[in-house]
C-alpha cells in the first residue's frame, strides 16, 4: 500500500482525553495515516449521563488522584480542535447518532474517502454504514467498560481484586456480525489506585492502536485476518461484565475495605517477597512441571533470596545457576549452587556481579563451550558471557543488543539458526512492568545484527508472554515455558507448544498451567528447568516484617 490510510474519527466532544489526543497526534506525525475528518457528536445525550455518579464515588476519585496523581494524567481533557487544526469537522448536536443522521454527513464522508473510522465516542455505527469505511470501525475497550457510561474504568477491577485489567481492540467489519476482536491484552493491577491503573491501561492504548493501524496500512485485509487468527490462539478472554457506578453506600464500603486491606498487607509483609528453589533428583526426565509438591525446598540465608534457576549436570554434579538477590542492596547478581546426587548443597559461589541488577542466567551450549545471557535490563543491554572454566569463570564477550529494555532473554538453536526470545517494554512510563514477547533470529550467535521477526510482538498477553526457562524439544515438539503474571507477578507457570517457527511465521498453543495450589504458603512460581536427573523450579512466599 503506497498511499497513507485516510482516517475519520468519531468524538463525543471537542474536549477529549489525553490518551486519545496522544494517539491522534502520533497518527498525524506518522508516515502511514492521515486524519481527514472529525465527526463530533455533541448530541450524544447518553455520554452526559456518566456524570450522575454518587458523591462518595467522586470523593474516592479525588482522594485517589490527590495521593497517586503523579506524572502524566492520561485522563485529563484536551481541546482537540484547537490543537489539531486543518482537519474537516462535522458537528452533530441534539440528536442521537442514527442512520438518518449519518446520511446527512455522507457527502463529507465520501469526499474524505476514509479507509477506517476510529471510534472514540459512545455511539454504535449502523451496520449499513460500515461499507463507507474500507477497513471498518476500530474501538478500544477496557474490560468491564463495555461503554464509558455503565462502568467506571479500572474501578471494579480494583475493588473486586480481579487478576488483571483487560483491554481489547475490536473491529466492526462489513459482512461480519458485531465486532471482531483483533487484539487483546491485560495488565497487572496496581493494588490501591484507580488513577494509576487507568493511566497504565490508557498508555497502552497509545501504543497498541497506532501499531494496529500501521499494520492495516502495511498489510490491509491480510493483516486483519492474521490478527484475528492470531488472537484466537491464545487463552480465552473471560469476556465483559456489566457493572454500574456504585451507590454512595457501596462506594463508601469499597473505599474503607480497599484501604484497610492495602494497609494491612503493607504492615504485615515486606514489598519484596522470599524466592526459593524447588529441587527434585530422580531417574526420570520431567518434560513438564509434574507434582511440584514432591520437590525439596532449598532456601537461601535470610538476607537474600534465590530465583531464576537454570541447571547443568556435569561430571556427576548438578550446577544450579541462579539470581542471588540481596535485600540490603536491592540488587541481584549471578551465583552457582553445586549439588551432589543426593541433592545436598556443596557450595555457593558468586559468578558475575555488576553495579546493575542481574538475574535469569540463561545458560546454554554452543559447540564445546557454555555461554550465558543473564538479564541485564536495568543496564538496557542484552549481554553475552562465555565460560572459560566451568562452572566458576565467565568472561564478557559482547553486548548482543544495546539501548533496549529487555527481560528474561532466552536463546534457542533450531534449523541452523539462533532464535532470541525476549520480553521488551515499549512505553514511556515506568509505572508498570508490562512485557510483550519479541522474537529475533540470526545465523550467527555473536552478531549484533539480529533480524526482527515480522510478526513481532509474537505474544502480548501477560498470562503467557514472559519466558520462564529454557526452550526444549520433546518427541519432536518444541516447548516454551512462560510465566502467568496475572493477579501477582510470577503467579503461575505455563507450558506452551511452538507449532510454527520460521523467518516469516510464529505460532504457539497453550498446553498446561501449574499453579502453587499444593501449599498455601507459596504464592507463585515462575521458572522451570531440567537436565539429566534433576528438575528445578522457583517459588515465592510473602516475607513477614515480624517473623512468627
Amino acid at each position: 500500500m503506497v498511499n497513507k490510510l485516510n482516517l475519520a474519527v468519531l468524538l463525543d466532544s471537542e474536549r477529549i482525553l489525553l490518551w486519545q489526543f496522544r494517539i491522534l497526534d502520533k497518527l498525524i506525525s506518522s508516515g502511514y495515516a492521515d486524519i481527514k475528518l472529525f465527526i463530533v457528536n455533541e448530541g450524544n445525550v447518553t455520554a452526559k449521563e456518566s456524570k450522575k455518579y454518587s458523591l462518595i464515588y467522586r470523593l474516592h476519585e479525588k482522594i485517589d488522584k490527590l495521593i497517586f496523581g503523579r506524572g502524566i494524567d492520561f485522563h485529563k481533557k484536551v481541546e482537540v480542535l484547537k490543537r489539531l487544526k486543518g482537519i474537516e469537522v462535522i458537528k452533530l448536536s441534539n440528536k442521537p447518532l442514527d442512520e438518518n443522521l449519518w446520511s446527512a454527513v455522507q457527502r463529507s464522508i465520501y469526499n474524505s474517502n476514509p479507509d477506517l473510522l476510529l471510534n472514540f465516542g459512545n455511539s454504535s455505527i449502523p451496520d449499513e454504514l460500515l461499507s463507507k469505511f474500507r477497513f471498518g470501525v476500530l474501538t478500544y475497550n477496557i474490560s468491564t467498560q463495555i461503554d464509558q457510561i455503565n462502568a467506571p474504568s479500572c474501578y471494579w477491577e480494583l475493588v473486586k481484586k480481579m487478576p488483571e485489567i483487560e483491554a481489547s481492540i475490536q473491529l466492526a467489519i462489513v459482512d461480519q456480525k458485531g465486532k471482531t476482536e483483533i487484539f487483546r491484552t491485560g495488565i497487572l493491577p496496581y493494588p490501591n489506585s484507580i488513577n494509576i491503573n487507568r493511566n497504565n491501561i490508557y498508555e497502552l492504548a497509545s501504543l497498541f492502536i497506532p501499531r494496529i493501524i500501521e499494520g492495516i496500512y502495511k498489510g490491509g485485509n491480510a493483516y486483519i485476518e492474521e490478527m484475528i487468527n492470531k488472537n484466537k490462539l491464545f487463552t480465552e478472554f473471560p469476556g465483559y461484565s456489566v457493572f454500574k457506578y456504585p451507590t454512595s453506600i457501596q462506594a463508601f464500603l469499597n473505599l474503607v475495605l480497599l484501604n484497610f486491606n492495602f494497609l494491612k498487607k503493607k504492615l504485615q509483609f515486606h514489598k519484596i517477597g522470599r524466592w526459593f528453589l524447588l529441587v527434585k533428583i530422580d531417574d526420570k526426565n520431567d518434560f513438564s512441571p509434574v507434582a511440584p509438591g514432591s520437590f525439596n525446598w532449598m532456601k537461601a540465608p535470610k538476607d537474600k533470596f534465590w530465583a531464576d534457576p537454570f541447571v547443568i549436570t556435569k561430571d556427576g554434579f548438578h550446577y544450579i545457576f541462579i539470581e542471588e538477590y540481596l535485600y540490603k542492596t536491592g540488587k541481584g547478581h549471578i551465583s552457582v549452587l553445586k549439588l551432589n546426587d543426593k541433592g545436598e548443597l556443596l557450595s555457593n559461589e558468586i559468578l558475575i556481579e555488576k553495579p546493575y541488577h542481574m538475574s535469569y542466567p540463561n545458560v546454554f551450549m554452543q559447540g564445546d563451550s557454555y555461554y550465558m545471557v543473564p538479564e541485564t535490563g536495568s543496564n538496557n543491554t542484552i549481554e553475552l558471557y562465555k565460560c572459560s572454566e566451568f562452572p566458576n569463570k565467565w568472561e564478557f564477550v559482547k553486548n548482543i543488543m544495546e539501548d533496549i529494555s529487555a527481560k528474561d532473554t532466552t536463546f534457542f538453536f533450531y534449523n541452523d539458526k539462533w532464535w532470541l526470545f525476549t520480553s521488551i517494554i515499549e512505553r514511556n512510563s515506568a509505572t508498570i512492568s508490562f512485557n510483550e514477547l519479541f522474537l529475533y533470529f540470526s545465523d550467527d550467535l555473536f552478531t549484533s545484527n539480529w533480524q526482527s521477526h515480522p510478526q513481532n510482538p509474537i505474544v502480548s498477553d501477560q498470562k503467557l508472554s514472559r519466558s520462564a526457562g529454557k526452550i526444549y524439544i520433546n518427541e519432536n515438539k518444541i516447548y516454551r515455558p512462560s510465566q502467568d503474571c496475572s493477579g501477582i507477578y510470577g503467579r503461575a507457570l505455563n507450558i506452551n507448544c511452538i507449532t510454527k517457527l520460521s523467518e516469516t511465521e510464529y505460532e504457539e498453543v497453550f498446553v498446561s498451567k501449574t499453579e502453587p495450589t499444593w501449599d498455601k504458603k507459596i504464592k507463585g512460581i515462575h521458572t522451570y528447568n531440567f537436565d539429566d536427573k534433576i528438575t528445578v523450579m522457583d517459588a515465592f512466599s510473602f516475607r513477614r516484617r515480624i517473623a512468627n
